[in-house]
């Protein structure tokens, strides 16, 4: 089951995630940009453990109880640089990816991600690396990160999150309106490997490429 962590929480066994969604978007320049997001079950959907003890905010059960649930999302912000061209993103083989890195180029830099775990905090250092599975199904998604409780005022990443997703796949990649199809599609070519495996689709009011996994067989 895909599940987050967050380690010192009154959860150790982490909360299931409930909805998860691996966009991307090509740019004027042709790179590959992924919009990654994902919404967890209520806090309370599990017990908390009894033998955490509540010493700090991170601790407070009350407190994770107020915020219901978290919910991660880099739609609107910078989204994850995934490809460019000559360095395609590979989705044949393990492929990293990481957004972020600590310490931050300045006080209140631009994130990749926008976090809502005890209210709307601050993630960064993050670290994904994306795994074929070995039935040939999908990929396994290892993500690590740094939390920033910011909207309790706290300024520095001194807590963690970890997860873990399986079997999943990429959905759309949508392209800029005055790019034809032809175009995007070379574009594509040349920051995935397997473009292929990605058919034009229209509808929704702008066309895209929709991955299909037997699209290229």
């Amino acid at each position: 089951m895909d599940r987050i962590w967050f380690p010192g929480s009154p959860w150790p066994d982490g909360h299931r995630i409930a909805e998860f969604a691996w966009n991307g978007r090509l740019d004027h320049d042709g790179n590959l940009w992924f919009n990654i997001e994902l919404t967890t079950a209520p806090y309370a959907e599990n017990p908390p453990s009894d033998s955490v003890v509540e010493t700090d905010r991170w601790t407070s059960l009350w407190r994770w109880y107020e915020y219901e649930r978290c919910w991660l999302t880099s739609y609107g912000l910078g989204d994850l640089l995934a490809g460019t061209p000559g360095n395609p993103f590979r989705l044949t083989r393990p492929h990293r990816l990481t957004a972020d890195p600590l310490p931050l180029p300045r006080p209140g830099a631009d994130l990749t991600w926008f976090i809502h775990v005890l209210g709307h905090d601050s993630s960064a250092d993050h670290d994904l690396t994306f795994t074929p599975e070995p039935t040939g199904t999908g990929h396994r998604i290892d993500w690590t990160a740094k939390v920033a409780l910011t909207y309790l005022g706290e300024e520095e990443f001194s807590h963690d999150f970890r997860i873990l997703l399986r079997n999943r796949v990429p959905g759309r990649i949508t392209f800029p309106d005055d790019v034809p199809i032809a175009r995007a599609r070379e574009q594509l070519a040349e920051v995935v490997d397997v473009p292929d495996l990605f058919v034009p689709q229209e509808g929704d009011g702008s066309p895209k490429l929709v991955f299909t996994p037997h699209a290229g067989k």
